[in-house]
């Protein structure tokens, strides 16, 4: 087409758009269009807002004349022993899991001194031993003074060393370690309590997830793939509880993102403390959702992950867990 005929069209396009728009009609379709549409987003940023600052729910499980129990699973420290520290302060007694019974002693001493009016047991079982561990806590969990209410499936992570490890040169036991830890643990002690969570409602079960388990990383591949089945056995168990009427049993959990901690030393935009991520969490409960983020922060990183090209993930990934691998390989 020639240059002249070529301009021709193009302002032959601007005067019909331009007699369109001219329309009245036109006009107010589009005014009634854009008003919608920012009614729409306000709406969603209202919801949005409300969602993160609203008080939480999860004193209504705190009910029980004879007291109130928490179990929290991998309560030795980090996550788990903030997470027991603040159930304490809302109100709860805390059983205390754990591996190490010296440690776990320590950790009940100390929230003990620092709540004298809350009680604290502990229970010795190791996660990683799945076909014994569970039905101990179950055992112990039978013989508590009060009645349990909560359980936050809170033990995992990548507890074999080194962490940061290709699949095809990973051992076999380490792998059976972080299924068993991760995976299995959670998914047979949460059957073994359900009924007595039911006969104790309203309760709560609280599983702790991971940003991980949202993202394909390379070097923990058995740990991240362990907490996107959490996410799913979570959401799964919600709509379980739906479809048999149990109604006064909450089910739901957290991705939640980089928390510093004695297993994880590695600083990123956005790292959490444990107390941090706790207090969040807790604050979550009785949100309405049945997976969420504990932080604010949290969730505009997922977002904000999911709005960029895959490509430009992987590599954003690739380049943080490659770095990782290789000063955990300089500090072994």
């Amino acid at each position: 087409m020639a240059s002249g005929q070529h301009s021709t069209v193009i302002e032959q396009l601007v005067v019909l758009t331009y007699s369109i728009w001219k329309d009245q009609r036109v006009q107010t379709l589009t005014s009634l269009t854009g008003t919608a549409l920012l009614l729409y987003v306000a709406y969603h940023a209202v919801l949005t807002l409300w969602f993160w600052i609203k008080p939480g729910g999860i004193l209504i499980y705190c009910h029980s004349e004879t007291g109130s129990w928490a179990l929290v699973t991998g309560a030795s420290d980090g996550i788990g022993q903030a997470f027991s520290d603040d159930l304490l302060k809302r109100g709860f007694n805390v059983l205390l899991h754990g591996r190490n019974p010296q440690k776990l002693d320590g950790v009940r001493k100390k929230l003990a001194q620092k709540y004298p009016r809350r009680s604290v047991d502990i229970v010795v079982a190791d996660a990683s031993k799945v076909d014994e561990s569970y039905k101990v806590v179950a055992e112990k969990v039978k013989q508590l003074p009060g009645k349990l209410t909560i359980l936050v499936n809170n033990v995992g992570g990548v507890s074999t060393y080194p962490q940061y490890v290709p699949h095809a040169e990973m051992a076999h036991e380490n792998i059976d370690t972080l299924l068993n830890i991760n995976l299995r643990f959670p998914t047979q002690l949460t059957a073994a309590l359900l009924p007595t969570l039911k006969a104790n409602a309203p309760a709560a079960i609280l599983n702790c997830g991971s940003m991980g388990g949202l993202m394909a990383m390379p070097y923990i591949i058995t740990y991240a793939a362990t907490k996107a089945y959490i996410r799913h056995f979570t959401e799964c168990l919600r709509t379980e509880m739906i479809a048999e009427g149990t109604t006064n049993v909450e089910v739901m959990g957290w991705s939640i993102g980089n928390v510093e901690s004695n297993s994880n030393r590695f600083q990123i935009a956005g790292t959490a403390t444990s107390e941090e991520c706790a207090i969040a969490s807790l604050d979550r409960v009785g949100c309405g959702r049945g997976f969420t983020f504990p932080r604010w922060l949290d969730f505009v990183q997922a977002r904000g992950a999911q709005m960029l090209p895959e490509r430009l993930v992987r590599k954003i990934t690739i380049a943080e867990m490659s770095n990782r691998r290789i000063a955990e390989q300089k500090s072994l």
